[in-house]
């Protein structure tokens, strides 16, 4: 325990400001990383006590999902994979996280244009088959997320095209804890990927 003595008359105010200047200078006071700063005020003491918390900012997190499953023509508006769940896109014990990036990477190199979507149950209808026409579910209402990817956001090198989208900051949230959280794509135009299983997204996630 360290303890750093101030007068009796230190304001709420003062106290707060010093448990945030602690908490920024932890590893001089011998606090590890991923412990806590407790500040209680004792008469004209202040004391710090270290014990493990979760982190308070938020956690970054990279998932990762296959799209396409066989080298098949498609056509504007058709749904491009099936409509995977999300399970891992919120902490848990946590309604909301913020879509910080979409990444395409194409080994077919035919550089897509394709509409992501994120919505709550219901936004998509899921008995449509992949590389048929894409339709919305009973509640369009819930998307929640839309990124459009365009020939001109692609790179190719060595035959694989990749797209990047970053920046995107869009807040995301469950209405429960335990509901699901659905991703579709539809193709914005026409193409035909030469490798099964060739397409992919990666989603950057801020969870809360």
């Amino acid at each position: 325990m360290s303890a750093i003595n101030l007068s009796p008359s230190v304001s709420d105010n003062m106290v707060h400001l010093l448990r945030k200047l602690l908490v920024a200078s932890n590893l001089s006071l011998g606090i590890a990383p991923g412990q806590s700063v407790e500040v209680s005020v004792d008469g004209s003491t202040v004391s710090v006590v270290g014990g493990a918390v979760q982190n308070s900012g938020g956690f970054s997190t990279l998932i990762q999902l296959p799209l396409v499953g066989a080298a098949a023509a498609y056509v504007a508006g058709d749904r491009v994979g099936g409509v995977p769940g999300l399970t891992t896109l919120f902490r848990a014990g946590q309604r909301s996280a913020i879509l910080q990036s979409v990444a395409v990477i194409d080994q077919s190199g035919k550089a897509p244009e394709l509409s992501i979507m994120i919505g709550k149950p219901n936004t998509f209808n899921q008995a449509v088959a992949d590389n048929a026409a894409f339709s919305w579910g009973s509640q369009p209402q819930n998307l929640m997320a839309l990124v459009n990817v365009v020939t001109d956001d692609y790179t190719t090198i060595d035959g694989v095209s990749m797209a990047m989208k970053s920046g995107l900051g869009i807040v995301l949230r469950r209405d429960t804890y335990i509901a699901d959280t659905l991703l579709a794509v539809a193709a914005a135009s026409g193409f035909t990927p030469t490798v099964a299983s060739g397409i992919s997204l990666q989603l950057g996630i801020l969870q809360d």
